[in-house]
């Protein structure tokens, strides 16, 4: 049966807990996320992912399908700023939920991408082209589980080349909720026009 398409509604908010495909344009596949479904309760908080890798070269499209309960939304860095009293420097402590999301499903460039059509075309198997990644909801949950990554790895010393002594950091920042959270910039509501589609199965948060 399949899942109908609704706004989901949000369920909660946790504290803690890029991929490269082939280009192939002009020979777009239909993904057939039917597959991805789960069964029984999961049909509830399930929704899928699409991670979209467009080759900057030969302008090939590869949409990755990826199911998931849940998305960790990354915080904000935190930016300094001067406090009234002694002049001394604190960290900014507040966001939204909406600026989580913007940063979760924001582009981003990789420079080392295997295009297997620019690879063919120039013959050279080691040839890596620039590319941009982004990664959105293809299909929307009933209810959208929300968890924020607050935990960083902060770097103390380099004991050795291969080795980094650091600890785990508990971010503080407060973040604000909406009584309605929007989530339509970060849907998918087109289908590509070229490259191929890979349904993937598996579970997690993303990103």
């Amino acid at each position: 049966q399949q899942q109908q398409q609704q706004q989901p509604s949000l369920a909660s908010i946790g504290n803690d807990h890029s991929a490269n495909g082939s280009c192939v344009p002009n020979q777009y596949q239909k993904s057939n996320i039917e597959t991805l479904q789960s069964p029984l309760i999961s049909r509830v908080f399930d929704g899928v992912l699409a991670s979209i890798v467009k080759c900057e070269s030969c302008q090939g499209v590869t949409e990755t399908l990826q199911r998931f309960s849940e998305l960790s939304v990354p915080l904000p860095p935190e930016r300094p700023e001067r406090k009234r009293v002694f002049s001394s420097v604190t960290l900014s402590s507040q966001t939204s939920l909406q600026e989580c999301m913007k940063l979760f499903s924001e582009a981003e460039t990789i420079t080392q991408y295997r295009c297997a059509v620019c690879t063919r075309k120039s013959r050279n198997p080691s040839l890596r082209t620039k590319a941009t990644k982004q990664i959105l909801i293809k299909r929307q949950p009933k209810v959208l589980v929300l968890h924020v990554k607050r935990y960083v790895q902060q770097q103390v010393s380099r004991i050795s080349n291969s080795r980094v002594a650091g600890f785990l950091r508990k971010l503080q920042m407060r973040v604000q909720l909406p009584s309605v959270l929007d989530i339509s910039p970060y849907v998918l509501t087109e289908e590509l026009p070229s490259g191929e589609a890979k349904a993937m199965g598996g579970g997690g948060g993303g990103g």
